[in-house]
């Protein structure tokens, strides 16, 4: 039988090989030189990487076309074996490696991994030192055998929320940062060098801009994003002791342009996250009871040399360019939720996917999760937007009741996720796990980490969280200051 397929035509094996699934392709080239070189053809590779269904470890910068099939296959085998080992009842640690210097004993409030895992940037409020400043580090986490720290700054102030974005060359790190100086906010961007190891106190970060909080501006600052040269700031008003709104400062941090969005376009979420794309505003949260996506375009008076049309300067924003809401699900509340730190942007091209994850956990034995992925980008290969999001329905799962989900991080395809849960009567944390098949599909939810884990720390002592879905790297800060990387292929 191998006799006769190895001395096919050349076209007769492609087609074969195509019809085949990575494992069995990866079977075959074991079996004789010939089926060999033919399963390593970069043709081959190069047709059968966008079917895969799993996240690959690509940069988005990247052309599929551009590696080797030897190159794709290593990545797409690499995939394999971390979505076999993260689909296990409980996954495989495959590495433990403790950072246990530079953290000045102050716990690591937190964290966010750059697309790659490669890079990690702290955050860290030094009140245990008896100062009110924060201190913001930069790791590579390139060799996790040679964890050095590329750069640090110590902020005065404390901060309320930060934001990062890597220069496309990987050269420096933009940093968006909110912070509370005494009786008043600011927020500060700075520029990170990413370089390589070097004593990191000889390289200080750079100020581009501080920008007070508006005076007539109400509320405190909630969240901050970034991309390119625009910062969104979003603040928090208490109506009342049950009430609230949010409203929108957005930043031009090269020119100093600055637009205050009008809340009324800034519907009543329950809750509510802001993240920043090519020209874009992305809201999501809660609204009704409904998982809800609003898309703005950004208003031309924010970038330099253009002057607010009359649509735009009344509303605060530029037109929307998608808005969608997930069907009421009835009886269900969402007091938390969480959204991918980042957002997975093409170089060129708009918003193109994220997702969000929300828990209903309240009282109950048997407590409800869900996972919602919203896509913009074109499935049908023909280079046209689409008219309108792809959204996939909630896909519901289980988590126990009487519980508290303390930090959640999801990652942009909504394929995987990590939380920290709290059983209150038990009184045990577990580092929890899920995932998801690409479109439909139930979710599956794990125990990534039990509450006595046979590790140095237990999931008790966990400040914060960053995670990466690609890599299944996993990220812990603890209340010692001490920082650990997990991996898991």
């Amino acid at each position: 039988m191998v006799g006769s397929l190895d001395s096919a035509p050349e076209d007769v094996l492609l087609e074969v090989f195509l019809r085949c699934s990575v494992l069995d392709i990866l079977s075959l080239k074991q079996t004789c030189r010939v089926l060999h070189a033919h399963g390593s053809n970069d043709y081959l590779w190069h047709r059968i990487v966008p079917t895969i269904r799993i996240p690959l470890e690509i940069p988005a910068d990247v052309d599929t076309g551009s590696l080797s099939g030897a190159e794709l296959q290593k990545i797409v085998i690499k995939a394999i074996r971390l979505e076999h080992n993260w689909r296990k009842p409980t996954s495989r640690i495959t590495r433990v490696t403790p950072v246990l210097q530079g953290t000045s004993g102050v716990p690591i409030d937190e964290m966010r991994l750059l697309p790659g895992a490669r890079w990690l940037v702290t955050a860290q409020r030094n009140r245990l030192l008896g100062r009110l400043s924060t201190t913001i580090s930069l790791w590579c986490l390139e060799d996790v055998n040679a964890i050095y720290r590329s750069a640090r700054i110590e902020i005065t102030g404390t901060y309320r929320d930060f934001a990062t974005i890597s220069h496309p060359d990987c050269s420096w790190v933009s940093l968006a940062i909110g912070m509370c100086i005494g009786n008043h906010e600011e927020i500060q961007v700075y520029r990170f060098p990413m370089l390589d190891r070097h004593d990191f106190t000889h390289v200080l970060p750079l100020l581009v801009r501080s920008i007070p909080r508006p005076r007539d501006l109400p509320g405190v600052i909630h969240e901050v994003s970034i991309h390119g040269d625009i910062v969104a700031t979003s603040f928090v008003v208490a109506d009342d002791a049950v009430n609230h709104h949010h409203q929108l400062l957005l930043i031009n941090h090269t020119t100093g342009a600055q637009r205050l969005v009008d809340p009324k376009f800034v519907e009543r979420f329950t809750n509510f996250s802001v993240r920043l794309a090519h020209g874009q505003i992305i809201l999501v949260g809660i609204l009704n009871q409904s998982f809800a996506m609003r898309i703005y375009d950004l208003p031309e008076t924010i970038f330099p040399g253009k002057s607010p049309s009359p649509e735009s300067q009344g509303e605060g924003l530029g037109p929307i360019a998608f808005g969608f809401n997930v069907t009421p699900i009835p009886g269900l509340s969402f007091p938390d939720f969480a959204i991918s730190d980042s957002i997975n942007i093409p170089p060129v091209g708009r918003c193109s996917r994220f997702s969000m994850v929300a828990f209903d956990v309240r009282g109950s034995r048997a407590g409800g999760g869900h996972l919602v992925h919203f896509c913009t980008e074109n499935m049908n290969g023909d280079g046209q937007p689409p008219s309108q999001p792809r959204v996939i329905e909630p896909r519901k799962f289980t988590v126990p009741g009487s519980t508290s989900i303390e930090v959640v991080k999801i990652g942009t395809r909504g394929h995987r996720a990590v939380w920290l849960e709290h059983d209150w009567e038990l009184q045990k944390f577990r580092l929890m796990k899920l995932s998801a098949p690409v479109g439909h599909g139930k979710p599956s939810v794990g125990v990534l980490l039990p509450p006595d884990p046979e590790l140095p720390f237990s999931p008790r002592e966990c400040q914060s969280l960053a995670f990466d879905e690609v890599t299944g790297r996993v990220c812990l800060g603890l209340y010692t200051g001490d920082l650990y990387i997990l991996d898991f292929v």
